[in-house]
Order: structure tokens, then C-alpha cells, then sequence
């Protein structure tokens, strides 16, 4: 058996075809719109001219002091620059408050596949707004410390027109056909691999009954990590992975253990520990060894 070295939770790779698109870096990312509950908060000055001139040990703390005041960095430069956009559009993605247990469950259901750092700014937001949670905040510093802090989450909002709804609508019912049984034949073969890979009976019984949002928090990011898109080149994007190349991306390897997902385990609590479980392997699924979570 192969033993990883654990990273940190690194950006999903830009991909085209497999192939690995501008060195893989979010080059094409566009910025949402700042949330208003951010813009009209009061902002934490800062004294240096951008997020640039601070060393990793400077923006983790503006990270971890911004997030759960719901606060943004003011920098002495009047210019607008990426750094600085980035910095204050990841604190906002990182303090959505419309983000809680139920939203991540819905994705879970749904095997939406997001970008990891999408996932990983869902995790912070749900536990950051679970006020049930006595020890939120420094679950919130310490998952941040473990972020790769040049990343740039983009919006999983998605706004649809109703003549688009309808549209799209129209195609979906083109497409499925539930009244065909041949069509219905392949949902269930479907059903059946979600069941396998996924372990989906596994999730409605146990994950989806659970109101823990650290515990459910580690099962959608585990999920996550299992959806995300195969790379099939080098991160120049200039030639195919050679033989045992794959093993060293953390996209393409969900074994590949990562510090953010370690730090989400360890606040999980005695009843974590006690029932912990594990997302289905090539064998088939991988059942609780208590018979439950919560």
C-alpha cells in the first residue's frame, strides 16, 4: 500500500480535456458581487500597501481575524490590485452566511461536484455560522492556517431567468423520458453506482439524519475529493502523465491525505472517533463500524 505525504488542500486544477490549463492556476476566475453585510461593516486597516508585502504568517492572521468579524482588509494603497481582490473576495466567500449543515447535505444529495476550494470555503462558512458550535472560532483559524491562501474562489451561485428555466426545463424532460423503460433501466443502473462508489443508501441512513456540521462537514469535503476531475497531463499541460505521475496530484488521488481534512477530523469530538467511517474504496462500500454517526 502507498503511503502519501500530507499537503495542504490545494486549488482545483484548470483543466481542458484532462489537460492541465495555465499551469493550473484559476487564471479565469471572475469576482462575485461583495456581499452588502461585508461592504458597509467597518474595516480592519491595515497598514501595508497590499496583501503582497505581507509574509504567509501576516495574511493568515488578516484571514483569521477578518472571517469571523465578518470584517475586510483596507490597505494603505488607493489602488485596486489582484492580491488585495483576491484576499477580500476569499474572506467573503469564507463568511457567507447563508451557508449552514443543510446547504452542504444538499450538495452531498445532489454529488455536485464544486471546485475543492469552493468546498473548503463552504466547510469554513457552515461552521463558522453554526453558533451551537463552542469552539467555532478556533476551528475556523485552524482550518484557514491549513489553506493555500493564493486561491480565489469564484461563486456557486447560479442564477437562472425564467425563459432559461423554462428552457431548460423542456430539454430535461426531452432527455430523461421517465415514461420510457429503457430510460428507467439506465436511472436505476444509475442509482446503483451512486449506491457503490458513493455509498448513497450509506449517506440518506446516517450522514443526511446527522445535525453535526464538523461531522457532515468532513463527509461533503471527503465527497468532494472523490468528484473532482480527472487531470491526465503534467501541469505544464504539454504532455501526458508518465507511469505513477497521477500519484502526486492531489485532484486526481482522493488517498492523497491533506491537513485541512485532518484538522476537520480532530474537532470532530468523541463521537466522531467513536463511529468514524470511511467513503466507499473499489470494494464496495465502506459501512460505519458502530452502525451510525450521530
Amino acid at each position: 500500500m502507498k503511503v502519501f505525504a500530507t499537503c495542504k488542500l490545494t486549488h482545483t486544477l484548470q483543466t481542458y480535456l484532462g489537460m492541465v490549463s495555465y499551469g493550473g492556476e484559476p487564471m479565469q476566475r471572475l469576482y462575485h458581487t461583495m456581499p452588502r453585510y461585508l461592504v458597509d461593516s467597518e474595516e480592519a486597516v491595515v497598514k501595508k500597501n497590499s496583501p503582497y508585502w505581507h509574509s504567509d504568517e501576516e495574511r493568515v492572521f488578516l484571514f483569521t481575524m477578518c472571517v469571523p468579524e465578518s470584517r475586510l482588509p483596507r490597505f494603505r494603497s488607493p489602488g485596486v490590485e489582484d492580491d488585495t481582490l483576491r484576499m477580500q473576495f476569499n474572506i467573503a466567500a469564507c463568511c457567507n452566511l447563508w451557508i449552514d449543515v443543510n446547504f452542504m447535505k444538499e450538495k452531498i444529495m445532489s454529488l455536485q461536484r464544486l471546485d475543492l476550494e469552493q468546498a473548503a470555503a463552504i466547510v469554513i462558512s457552515a461552521i463558522r455560522n453554526d453558533a451551537t458550535l463552542a469552539a467555532r472560532g478556533k476551528i475556523v483559524e485552524s482550518l484557514i492556517k491549513e489553506l493555500d491562501e493564493t486561491m480565489l474562489v469564484k461563486s456557486y451561485s447560479i442564477i437562472l431567468s425564467r425563459k432559461k428555466f423554462r428552457s431548460l426545463h423542456r430539454r430535461l424532460l426531452r432527455y430523461f423520458r421517465f415514461w420510457d423503460p429503457q430510460i428507467r433501466l439506465r436511472n436505476a443502473i444509475k442509482d446503483l453506482e451512486k449506491d457503490v462508489i458513493y455509498g448513497a443508501q450509506h449517506i440518506k441512513a446516517d450522514v443526511l439524519p446527522c445535525q453535526d456540521t464538523v461531522v457532515v462537514a468532513h463527509y461533503f469535503l471527503a465527497l468532494q475529493r472523490r468528484l473532482q476531475l480527472k487531470a491526465v497531463s503534467d501541469l505544464a499541460g504539454g504532455g501526458f502523465l508518465e507511469t505513477g505521475e497521477s500519484g502526486n496530484i492531489l485532484q486526481k488521488d482522493p488517498e492523497i491525505p491533506t491537513t485541512f481534512e485532518e484538522r476537520l477530523a480532530a474537532f470532530g469530538g468523541p463521537e466522531w472517533c467513536s463511529c468514524h467511517w470511511t467513503l466507499p474504496t473499489s470494494d464496495g462500500p465502506v459501512l460505519p463500524s458502530d452502525g451510525g454517526i450521530c
